[in-house]
Protein backbone atom coordinates (compact mmCIF):
# COMPACT_ATOMS: atom_id res chain seq x y z
CA UNK A 1 0.00 0.00 0.00
CA UNK A 2 1.31 3.62 -1.13
CA UNK A 3 1.41 6.10 1.53
CA UNK A 4 -0.57 9.12 1.25
CA UNK A 5 1.15 11.99 -0.50
CA UNK A 6 -1.77 14.13 0.12
CA UNK A 7 -4.11 15.35 2.29
CA UNK A 8 -7.95 16.64 1.40
CA UNK A 9 -9.79 17.87 3.47
CA UNK A 10 -13.61 17.53 2.83
CA UNK A 11 -16.42 19.67 4.40
CA UNK A 12 -19.70 18.15 3.00
CA UNK A 13 -23.17 17.92 5.36
CA UNK A 14 -24.73 15.14 2.83
CA UNK A 15 -24.13 11.63 4.03
CA UNK A 16 -24.96 10.45 0.35
CA UNK A 17 -21.96 12.74 -1.06
CA UNK A 18 -19.65 11.96 0.93
CA UNK A 19 -19.65 8.60 0.80
CA UNK A 20 -19.78 8.84 -3.20
CA UNK A 21 -16.82 11.10 -2.54
CA UNK A 22 -14.86 8.27 -0.40
CA UNK A 23 -15.81 5.88 -3.17
CA UNK A 24 -14.99 7.58 -5.87
CA UNK A 25 -11.25 8.60 -4.46
CA UNK A 26 -10.62 5.36 -3.06
CA UNK A 27 -11.14 3.99 -6.32
CA UNK A 28 -9.18 6.16 -8.27
CA UNK A 29 -5.85 7.01 -5.80
CA UNK A 30 -3.82 5.20 -3.19
CA UNK A 31 -1.88 8.46 -1.75
CA UNK A 32 -4.21 10.69 -0.74
CA UNK A 33 -5.54 10.55 2.84
CA UNK A 34 -8.87 12.17 3.08
CA UNK A 35 -10.53 13.60 6.14
CA UNK A 36 -14.29 14.57 6.34
CA UNK A 37 -16.08 17.33 8.28
CA UNK A 38 -20.24 17.50 7.82
CA UNK A 39 -20.20 21.30 8.67
CA UNK A 40 -18.08 24.42 8.15
CA UNK A 41 -17.35 24.75 12.18
CA UNK A 42 -15.75 21.33 12.83
CA UNK A 43 -13.72 22.25 9.84
CA UNK A 44 -12.24 26.09 11.31
CA UNK A 45 -12.18 24.59 14.52
CA UNK A 46 -9.71 21.57 13.53
CA UNK A 47 -7.66 23.33 11.03
CA UNK A 48 -6.78 26.05 13.74
CA UNK A 49 -5.17 23.38 15.84
CA UNK A 50 -2.83 22.35 12.96
CA UNK A 51 0.98 23.45 12.46
CA UNK A 52 1.69 24.83 9.21
CA UNK A 53 3.73 21.73 7.93
CA UNK A 54 0.31 19.64 8.65
CA UNK A 55 -2.05 21.43 7.20
CA UNK A 56 -4.26 19.61 4.11
CA UNK A 57 -3.04 19.79 0.38
CA UNK A 58 -6.87 21.04 -0.60
CA UNK A 59 -9.99 21.50 0.87
CA UNK A 60 -13.46 20.55 -1.00
CA UNK A 61 -16.04 22.87 0.57
CA UNK A 62 -19.51 22.32 -0.09
CA UNK A 63 -20.87 25.90 0.60
CA UNK A 64 -24.77 25.11 2.38
CA UNK A 65 -23.90 23.38 5.73
CA UNK A 66 -25.31 24.02 9.02
CA UNK A 67 -23.49 25.99 11.46
CA UNK A 68 -21.30 27.68 9.10
CA UNK A 69 -21.83 27.66 5.54
CA UNK A 70 -18.96 27.23 2.74
CA UNK A 71 -18.66 31.50 2.48
CA UNK A 72 -18.06 32.07 5.95
CA UNK A 73 -15.00 29.13 6.17
CA UNK A 74 -13.64 31.10 3.33
CA UNK A 75 -14.08 34.52 4.62
CA UNK A 76 -12.47 32.99 8.17
CA UNK A 77 -9.71 30.86 6.44
CA UNK A 78 -8.94 33.70 3.56
CA UNK A 79 -8.59 36.28 7.12
CA UNK A 80 -6.09 33.49 9.16
CA UNK A 81 -2.37 34.50 7.76
CA UNK A 82 -1.50 30.36 7.97
CA UNK A 83 -4.62 29.37 6.37
CA UNK A 84 -5.03 31.48 3.51
CA UNK A 85 -2.63 29.54 1.03
CA UNK A 86 -4.26 26.08 1.53
CA UNK A 87 -6.47 25.81 -1.68
CA UNK A 88 -10.25 25.62 -1.73
CA UNK A 89 -12.42 24.11 -3.93
CA UNK A 90 -15.52 24.73 -3.58
CA UNK A 91 -18.08 21.77 -4.91
CA UNK A 92 -21.42 22.63 -4.33
CA UNK A 93 -24.90 21.86 -5.78
CA UNK A 94 -25.50 25.65 -5.66
CA UNK A 95 -24.39 26.92 -9.02
CA UNK A 96 -25.80 29.84 -9.38
CA UNK A 97 -24.21 32.88 -10.42
CA UNK A 98 -23.91 34.87 -7.17
CA UNK A 99 -22.83 31.61 -5.51
CA UNK A 100 -19.90 31.27 -8.00
CA UNK A 101 -19.40 35.59 -7.92
CA UNK A 102 -19.54 35.27 -3.97
CA UNK A 103 -17.25 32.35 -3.67
CA UNK A 104 -14.54 33.41 -6.07
CA UNK A 105 -14.33 37.30 -4.17
CA UNK A 106 -13.86 35.37 -1.15
CA UNK A 107 -10.89 33.80 -2.03
CA UNK A 108 -12.10 30.01 -3.64
CA UNK A 109 -9.40 28.66 -6.00
CA UNK A 110 -12.17 26.89 -8.02
CA UNK A 111 -15.81 26.48 -8.09
CA UNK A 112 -17.41 23.11 -9.55
CA UNK A 113 -20.90 21.77 -9.41
CA UNK A 114 -21.62 18.29 -8.03
CA UNK A 115 -22.00 16.18 -10.36
CA UNK A 116 -25.96 14.93 -11.07
CA UNK A 117 -24.49 10.66 -11.84
CA UNK A 118 -21.37 8.98 -10.64
CA UNK A 119 -19.67 8.79 -13.90
CA UNK A 120 -19.71 12.50 -14.03
CA UNK A 121 -18.27 12.41 -10.52
CA UNK A 122 -15.45 10.25 -11.31
CA UNK A 123 -14.51 12.70 -14.39
CA UNK A 124 -14.08 15.43 -12.10
CA UNK A 125 -12.43 13.91 -9.62
CA UNK A 126 -9.81 12.37 -12.84
CA UNK A 127 -9.67 16.16 -13.54
CA UNK A 128 -9.47 17.50 -9.95
CA UNK A 129 -6.76 15.06 -9.57
CA UNK A 130 -4.93 15.88 -12.96
CA UNK A 131 -4.68 19.59 -12.58
CA UNK A 132 -4.78 19.79 -8.73
CA UNK A 133 -2.42 16.79 -7.66
CA UNK A 134 -0.28 16.02 -10.61
CA UNK A 135 -0.18 19.25 -12.42
CA UNK A 136 0.09 22.54 -10.35
CA UNK A 137 2.70 23.04 -7.53
CA UNK A 138 0.81 23.83 -4.43
CA UNK A 139 2.11 25.49 -1.05
CA UNK A 140 2.68 22.25 0.27
CA UNK A 141 4.74 20.56 -2.03
CA UNK A 142 6.50 23.67 -3.76
CA UNK A 143 10.09 22.55 -1.77
CA UNK A 144 9.68 19.07 -3.58
CA UNK A 145 8.81 20.34 -7.04
CA UNK A 146 11.13 23.06 -7.25
CA UNK A 147 14.28 21.34 -6.00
Amino acid sequence: MVSPTYTIYIAEDDEDDRLIIKQVFTDMTEDCSLHFFNEGQSLLDHLITLSAEHLPTLILLDLNMPKIDGYAVLQAMRANEMLKEVPVLVLSGTGSYQSVKQSYRLGANTFMSKPSNLTQFVNLVSVMQQHWLRTVILPTNAEQKLA
